[in-house]
């Protein structure tokens, strides 16, 4: 992103900052979801960067790994891939998160595995691709001077 936005005077956000944003307003404990160990250590990376620690005052609760790649997620079968994202939810929801990110744009359009993996917890979901996407149309529409 860093790149980005040295070549554009125009608006750039990641679905990472996006989504993390949209769960801090939230005001909920949040953790993230995501398939490989790679991208858990680089969220919790990435949350630290942010914000100077990975706890957050008690906000953020984690990250939670599939054990899958993102390509996975496409060529398995979607009850394995939806068992495995209720899992790594299902041990978020434990760590006391009650607003789950879907860390991985591949994973869009899979609220419902999020959902059965809360084990009937009220929890919002944030599919962070499509935060990526609104929270940019959103800067975009308030970004030129009138």
């Amino acid at each position: 992103m860093g790149m980005l936005r040295e070549q554009t005077s125009r608006p750039a956000i990641g679905i990472f900052e996006a989504s993390i944003t949209q769960a801090l307003a939230l005001g909920q404990p949040f953790g993230i979801v995501t398939t490989g160990h790679y991208w858990e250590q680089a969220f919790a990376a990435g949350v630290k960067r942010l914000f100077g620690s990975t706890d957050i005052g008690g906000t953020f609760v984690g990250v939670e790994r599939t054990g899958t790649t993102a390509a996975e997620l496409h060529e398995r079968p979607h009850s394995v891939v939806a068992e495995k994202i209720a899992t790594a939810t299902t041990r978020l929801v434990s760590n006391g998160a009650r607003t789950t990110i879907m860390g991985c744009a591949g994973m869009s359009g899979m609220e419902e595995a999020v959902s059965r993996g809360s084990k009937g917890v009220d929890i919002r979901i944030i599919d962070a691709s499509r935060s990526g996407l609104t929270t940019l149309e959103g800067l975009s529409e308030h970004s030129h001077a009138s």
